[in-house]
């Protein structure tokens, strides 16, 4: 059973996580589909022999919308969305937000906050247990056409 704290919970060494008004529609809708005022856990169950969790969108679903929790997507170089040059992260994120415990994105900088328009090409952490956090806070009016997140996880043994 899922640790107290994890609303989402996952026993694979990799897989993929997605909020839970995820939408990978192509074209931008108006408004948000982000939920206000939630805040929860998502859980990886460490696996033996592994010792670190590694973080990066999920191409696989076929938008560039893949990690789009604060601000207004209806407003952004559609090139842009998605990528690294729309992250912000660590106390700018202060609004919508994910925290990874312990993340270092593949630049080698280290935040634990992550939000924007788009997410680093990859966040590992090694700090059990293997959690990423949710933090949606009570105002998504100017958050226009976000559509949350999908993440791709896998654990790691080299560490």
């Amino acid at each position: 059973s899922a640790p107290s704290g994890c609303l989402q919970y996952y026993t694979t060494t990799s897989g993929i996580v997605s909020s839970f008004n995820f939408n990978s529609s192509p074209t931008p809708s108006s408004g948000t589909g982000q939920i206000a005022g939630l805040d929860y856990g998502v859980c990886v169950k460490m696996a033996d022999g592994y010792c670190g969790i590694i973080w990066e969108t999920n191409s696989a679903s076929g938008t560039n919308h893949t990690f789009s929790l604060t601000n207004n997507a209806d407003a952004i170089d559609k090139d842009v969305l998605g990528s690294p040059a729309a992250a912000t992260t660590g106390m700018d994120c202060n609004t919508d937000y994910v925290m990874i415990p312990g993340g270092t994105d593949d630049t080698g900088v280290s935040n634990d906050r992550y939000c924007g328009l788009g997410f680093p090409n990859s966040v590992t952490s090694t700090m059990k247990p293997f959690t990423l956090y949710v933090h949606q806070d009570s105002d998504e009016a100017n958050d226009a056409g976000n559509r949350g997140f999908s993440l791709r996880y896998r654990q790691i043994t080299n560490c």
